[in-house]
């Protein structure tokens, strides 16, 4: 069993380190894939591979009561032109993915809908050159409610579009992959980490110096710095999914670290940090001003534009992956 783990991981290396002909990435929010998995995302994209890239919640940050600055309760989050936060979220998403695209001519965003079934006739679907995005629009915040155990069996998307279980939700999920990659025979997977107890010397453990500064001890850096519940139910969603039937046991999949990468040593040559940096804070950030996304820092009259703080470029740079199984010669 060693030697075949072995070779799928050299396989999924290889395949990762010289791009992907066909990948998928599932992500909560939209600046997931550009932070976490950064570095493999911008090698498909820029590469010219067919890329998808599914955002499962509407990054609606949970802020529907809130009131924005100009006094309007709904989902703003502080937008000063009064539009819906996720939407702001999205276009911003759009621009930094068309500057992935092309950093010189960007495609504008081709924005239109795929029906899965009855009860999910309208899944947003835009076209941005090579890559094909899917917005679920389901609330953030609250993807773990409706894992198995959770309070809720149905959920609506945030738009009242679409209506989901968890069955559905998968059943979805697993339609993206296999209608995006007909005909082809190796596809890999890109997802949040599913398992938190997961423990893997380096990858999520590290020697770390004892209370007396000397002798070693295995560390967490995972439970240092704990992920976002939304990223954690995304990878159960999926790897679900994948699992549940023979046809999509196929694909490679690559499991990313989230919030724990700010450990981490910059992983990314230069050229592709300065990319990743235009393409988060400043294209996603642009659009986020220019769409009236301004707050105020805690204890500052300075304005703060959507995500350009210390904690969002802690991850500048970085990015970190395991090999999560699978592979084989898919037959969509």
């Amino acid at each position: 069993m060693k030697p075949l783990l072995h070779a799928s991981a050299i396989v999924l290396i290889s395949f990762l380190s010289h791009q992907a002909a066909a990948a998928v990435f599932f992500a909560a929010h939209q600046d997931d894939v550009t932070l976490f998995m950064g570095q493999n995302a911008y090698r498909d994209i820029r590469g010219g591979h067919a890329t998808v890239i599914v955002i499962v919640s509407a990054g609606d940050a949970g802020n529907a009561e809130l009131p924005n600055a100009r006094g309007i309760t709904g989902n703003f989050d502080h937008n000063q032109q009064g539009k819906p936060y996720y939407r702001v979220r999205h276009d911003a998403h759009n621009a930094a993915l068309g500057y992935w695209v092309s950093a010189w001519a960007p495609p504008p965003p081709l924005k239109t809908a795929e029906r899965f079934s009855a009860e999910i006739p309208a899944v947003e679907k835009v076209l941005i050159g090579n890559v094909t995005v899917y917005n679920l629009n389901l609330a953030d915040g609250k993807l773990s409610q409706f894992l198995p155990g959770g309070p809720y069996s149905s959920f609506q998307d945030i738009t009242g579009r679409n209506t989901y279980t968890a069955a559905s939700l998968k059943e979805t999920l697993r339609q993206i992959i296999t209608r995006n990659n007909a005909g082809r025979k190796t596809v890999l997977v890109n997802l949040p980490e599913h398992d938190p107890g997961f423990s893997e010397m380096g990858y999520n453990e590290q020697l770390m110096p004892d209370e007396n500064g000397n002798l070693l001890k295995r560390a967490r850096m995972d439970l240092v710095h704990t992920d976002h519940p939304d990223h954690t139910a995304v990878g159960k969603f999926v790897i679900a999914a994948i699992n549940e039937q023979p046809a999509t046991r196929c694909v490679y999949r690559a499991v990313y670290m989230g919030y724990a990468i700010q450990n981490l040593p910059q992983v990314m040559t230069p050229f592709e940090k300065y990319n990743q940096e235009i393409a988060v804070f400043h294209r996603m950030n642009g659009v986020l001003i220019h769409q009236g996304n301004v707050i105020r820092q805690y204890a500052s009259s300075w304005p703060l534009a959507g995500n350009d703080d210390g904690f969002h470029r802690s991850f500048l740079g970085k990015q970190k992956w395991r090999d999560g199984g699978g592979g084989g010669t898919c037959a969509f």
